[in-house]
């Protein structure tokens, strides 16, 4: 499927891969990186700074190549989810065709008919009472466990956390699709027209001009990586 299905559907629709940048090879930050951690702090950074022999900027820009190359490119995350969608697809077209012609498709009621009153009973009709017995004791408790322990007050619990957090995530989207603050994603209404929301379940990758923003709101506005003075103030000598 990826290789004859997803792949050309990917460039009928434009998905296109992004060159990402390598990290360089470095034996002393990879064994930090695999070993230790991939988010090292910035006491982390200035030692292996020094063991390393490379700056501190270097060994920033080294790590966040290198978490880059282990996400998943954009051409692996299409097809995964045009998997998804055709496997879903498939299963509820399926679904519909084997009960379309059934009364209770079209009627609830026909549901009930006949209960409870069940066929196909073979260890009764086959004279195993014992058999019987010991399968009833065990459904029984399984039943009991199961429908009265772990489905009310384990399982629905964790759903009910999993809805709390898409609902927060869903909160976050909508006010940036309504004041305009967006990334990619969705759309988002802005000055002049529309623009992308970003999917808040989206792993976002790193790019190289990071650290000019985070220089940026230091510093101030940067041209060709140094800041831009204020033109109200006069350059001093």
């Amino acid at each position: 499927f990826p290789r004859y299905v997803a792949t050309p559907l990917a460039g009928l629709l434009n998905v296109k891969e992004k060159i990402r940048l390598k990290a360089t090879p470095n034996a002393v930050l990879e064994k930090f990186y695999a070993a230790t951690t991939k988010h090292p702090k910035q006491a982390d950074v200035e030692m292996l700074s020094k063991k390393s022999g490379c700056t501190v900027r270097q060994v920033e820009r080294w790590f966040r190549r290198r978490r880059n190359q282990d996400r998943p490119s954009l051409l692996k995350k299409f097809r995964e989810a045009s998997w998804r969608f055709t496997f879903y697809l498939i299963a509820f077209i399926a679904g519909m065709a084997v009960i379309v012609d059934k009364p209770w498709f079209y009627d609830l009621r026909e549901v009930w008919k006949g209960y409870p009153i069940q066929t196909a009973k073979m260890f009764n009709y086959a004279g195993w009472r014992n058999t019987c017995n010991n399968i009833f004791i065990v459904f029984a408790a399984v039943f009991i466990i199961t429908r009265l322990v772990i489905l009310p007050f384990c399982m629905m619990a964790v759903l009910q956390l999993l809805h709390i957090f898409w609902a927060y995530l869903i909160i976050r989207m909508a006010q940036k699709f309504i004041t305009g603050k967006a990334r990619g994603g969705g759309l988002g209404r802005a000055r002049g027209g529309w623009r992308v929301v970003e999917d808040e379940r989206s792993d976002r990758e790193e790019t190289d001009n990071s650290e000019e923003e985070e220089e940026a709101a230091k510093n101030g506005p940067l041209s060709n990586g140094h800041p831009v003075l204020n033109n109200n103030h006069r350059k001093n000598d």
